[in-house]
């Protein structure tokens, strides 16, 4: 063959097809897997900052009812009084209304107990929560205020659901 038959053969020089957007690349699938990732944690995140939101409210008004100690036994029961009505918030965040709203007495200090998994309401510190928060006037020599804010600041920080039947 010549040269002339073999150049008539050839055929003209063809652009290669071009690349198609669809699979991308290794890298954008890098890059949105790890954007998924970080959307992911973002919202886990905010869901357990406002999980935790009233826990950490509550237990900052506990703080500034333990930072005023009371002056007579009037401002004793007061503060009793106080402290009951953030254990009950606390309480009805955990569990269902129709459960927690209508206790009083030894069934209060009982789901305080139970939830917390420990008898230090019942048989404890807690003890005075029982009758106090409803009586009139408390005297110093009642209970121990510290150890009763403290098991408070415990309950609230400790407290979990509890497990449904």
């Amino acid at each position: 063959m010549s040269t002339a038959e073999l150049l008539t053969r050839l055929r003209d020089v063809h652009a290669p097809p071009p690349v198609a957007w669809w699979p991308p690349a290794i890298g954008w699938w890098w890059l949105a897997g790890g954007l998924l990732l970080a959307l992911g944690l973002l919202v886990l995140a905010s869901w357990l900052w406002r999980r935790g939101r009233q826990r950490r409210e509550l237990l900052r008004a506990l703080r500034r009812l333990h930072r005023q100690p009371p002056e007579d036994d009037s401002q004793r029961a007061r503060e009793l009084a106080a402290l009951n009505t953030l254990l009950r918030r606390r309480a009805l965040a955990l569990a269902p209304a129709e459960e927690v709203a209508g206790l009083t007495g030894l069934a209060w200090l009982h789901f305080l107990d139970n939830t917390l998994e420990a008898r230090t309401f019942s048989e404890g510190p807690g003890r005075i929560l029982l009758d106090a928060p409803y009586r009139p006037t408390v005297e110093a020599g009642d209970y121990d205020r510290e150890a009763l804010f403290r098991l408070a600041e415990r309950w609230l920080r400790h407290a979990r659901r509890r497990k449904r039947r």
